[in-house]
């Protein structure tokens, strides 16, 4: 899905910001579904230098993430950080409630009601993209990395 690639490559590039090598061991590609993503998440809390953060394709996935660390008594976000992405209504409510990319829902409803309005008066218009911003929503799901981080960062190397 197109959604997904970008999401995806907006976290690449905020970690080639921060210019840390991603972990690709650590990618895993399930459904936007609260049990697939508990799932996987146990299996990455299952490795030799299990995770201090994760990051989400989307807020059922994150809650999901958060019932794995519940499930393995891990303290969000003392032991594990949680972001998730697009900030539904549970994202506020979860325990603790989640961090998350917000975003903006109504504009984009406006929008592609605009380019409906559009398409229909040409049939065969060019291919339309656009691109909304969106905010980060800091909330109690995430913290500093524990001080004894069994997974340490992988800076990149600077450029000459």
């Amino acid at each position: 899905m197109v959604c997904c690639r970008a999401r995806f490559g907006g976290y690449l590039a905020a970690l080639r910001d921060a210019r840390i090598r991603p972990d690709r061991a650590l990618f895993q590609s399930v459904p936007f579904q609260t049990e697939p993503a508990r799932r996987a998440a146990h299996a990455l809390l299952d490795g030799y230098h299990p995770p201090t953060a994760f990051v989400t394709g989307n807020d059922l996935q994150a809650l999901g993430v958060i019932e794995a660390c519940a499930e393995r008594g891990l303290r969000v976000p003392e032991d594990v950080s949680v972001v998730g992405f697009d900030d539904l209504d549970a994202a506020r409510s979860a325990a603790p409630a989640l961090t998350t990319v917000r975003q903006p829902f109504e504009e984009m409803a406006a929008e592609s009601i605009r380019v409906l309005g559009v398409v229909s008066d040409d049939p065969s218009p060019a291919p339309i993209r656009l691109d909304m911003s969106v905010d980060l929503v800091v909330r109690k799901s995430t913290g500093p990395a524990p001080g004894d981080s069994p997974r340490p960062l992988f800076p990149l190397p600077r450029p000459n």
